[in-house]
């Protein structure tokens, strides 16, 4: 070890998690993720702790800084940074990691991932081997037995959380922290946040200039009849190579982050709901889901980060969960290079990035065909832009109902309509409540050429939702823009 104070392993979960990753950098302060450790199989020179005066420091820092993630190990990582000496993972094995290939040494059940609570544990069978060889074996059966389903949503709660605290710490960074009850910006949200939840009056929140010059953009955009693009300042994109994604999750490493991504997501999408930073108010034709068995394109108009959610949650509700999944095709930058929670949920929630690659498209292609002829659903924004609370429906792109028609499954049309709730969100601006409408399929024509068919079921599509639209909201669908409509909506 020479002068090193620890040896040990670089930890499984912020390898596989890259909230974990942006945290242990920005607020532990270790400059390289790949160097934070997992406290759970360490070796100790305590000859060079006791020189560093590694007590003393501890309780110095324990003083000073709340770590509130991994705490214990946070400390260590903090205080030992720089002085680790880095092991194989094949001394300390963790089932998150999800990589079965390797030497293996020691075996550690971090987390959730417990053998005798759970029956699909990465390398369950070492532990049942050596388990079977002592006396309590029995008793160790018998704890499972007792483990029940509320048991199990509390350790997925749990995992949830670290996430959610993860981020939460992470958006901190720049704060006091010696001081968290600082008057900071983001602290006034979250106590709005609350007293929202509490039925109380918030304080007033000034609308953000951000948000006052996105709106601004979306006049601009719609006046020049640029449809098509984002009004905000979307991640730098990183182009997305066949070999970084893995469309069908055929590896384990993505199956096990998929599942993990899935479990959080859905506790993510109940605290929006339950903090009424996502409103539903009412849904109608969810009965238009459960029409269709075979695969499906889903299509919806694009106007917040949350419609996404809103659509898992109408999924969810209407049942199909039990026997398909719901797939969302994301823009290529949001699944290479966007950071945070929303990142690690891009990159693991069942998502089908494009690409500007052309191999990798192929690819994605290839999965688009395989999943729908599965019998999946696959969500998609036609209109390629999301403007922010934008209430009109947009000109559609030909992408969606060529995929429809590629693979003879029916487009079903859902268009969200909003109106002001009294509840103000962190920016300044009323939080919208939404009525999710769901349409009837619209299925290919067999009498129409493929030709036929994409023009046939967009203009459906866009027909459906200008009639939700003008029916809603009680008035005709104009654009700011001279250009005509035919003319835009290809």
């Amino acid at each position: 070890m020479e002068d090193n104070l620890i040896a040990a392993v670089p930890d499984g979960a912020v390898q596989s998690i890259e909230i974990f990753q942006d945290y242990v950098e920005r607020v532990v302060g270790v400059a390289d993720y790949n160097n934070y450790f997992n406290a759970g199989v360490i070796v100790m020179n305590l000859k060079e702790l006791r020189k560093y005066k590694f007590q003393e420091k501890f309780i110095y820092l324990l003083e000073k800084i709340r770590f509130e993630v991994a705490q214990d190990q946070d400390y260590l990582n903090r205080l030992c940074k720089g002085r680790v000496k880095i092991l194989g993972f094949e001394w300390n094995r963790m089932p998150i990691m999800g990589n079965k290939d390797g030497e293996i040494k020691i075996i550690h059940y971090n987390l959730g991932s417990k053998p005798w609570y759970f029956d699909d544990i990465l390398y369950q069978e070492y532990f049942w081997k050596y388990a079977e060889k002592t006396e309590f074996y029995n008793e160790i059966k018998a704890i499972g037995a007792k483990y029940t389903d509320e048991d199990k949503e509390k350790d997925d709660a749990n995992s949830a959380k670290l996430i959610e605290l993860a981020q939460k710490e992470t958006d901190c960074v720049g704060d006091d922290r010696t001081n968290k009850n600082s008057p900071t910006k983001k602290r006034r949200i979250l106590v709005n946040m609350w007293k929202n939840r509490q039925g109380e009056n918030p304080e007033p929140v000034e609308k953000s200039q951000y948000r006052q010059e996105v709106l601004k953009k979306i006049e601009e955009l719609e006046k020049e009849g640029k449809f098509d693009i984002d009004a905000e300042n979307d991640p730098p994109t990183i182009v997305l190579t066949p070999e970084n994604v893995d469309y069908l999750r055929k590896k384990m490493s993505s199956k096990l982050k998929r599942i993990f991504a899935n479990k959080v997501g859905e506790r993510f999408l109940n605290n929006l709901l339950k903090d009424n930073k996502l409103i539903i108010k009412e849904i109608k034709g969810i009965e238009n889901l459960n029409k269709v068995s075979t695969g499906a394109i889903v299509t919806c108009n694009h106007f917040n980060p949350f419609d996404c959610f809103t659509i898992e949650k109408v999924f969810r509700m209407s049942g199909k969960i039990e026997e398909k999944r719901l797939y969302k095709i994301i823009r290529e930058g949001n699944y290479t290079n966007f950071p945070g929670l929303y990142g690690f949920f891009f990159r693991n929630c069942d998502t089908l990035p494009l690409s500007s690659n052309k191999r990798t498209m192929v690819e994605f292609m290839k999965a688009v065909d395989t999943l729908l002829q599965k019998g999946d659903f696959i969500l998609i924004y036609p209109e390629q832009s999301m403007w922010w609370n934008y209430r009109k429906p947009k000109p559609l792109k030909h992408g969606a109902f060529k995929m429809a028609v590629r693979n003879n499954v029916p487009v079903i049309p859902i268009f969200i309509t909003m109106q002001d709730s009294d509840k103000i969100d962190g920016e300044g601006y009323p939080i919208q409540e939404y009525t999710v409408n769901i349409s009837e399929p619209i299925y290919p024509d067999e009498n129409l050429s493929s030709r036929e068919n994409m023009e046939m079921m967009l203009n459906k599509n866009f027909e459906v939702w200008k009639q939700i639209y003008e029916d809603f909201y009680g008035i005709p669908l104009e654009y700011t823009t001279e250009t005509d409509k035919e003319n835009i909506n290809v």
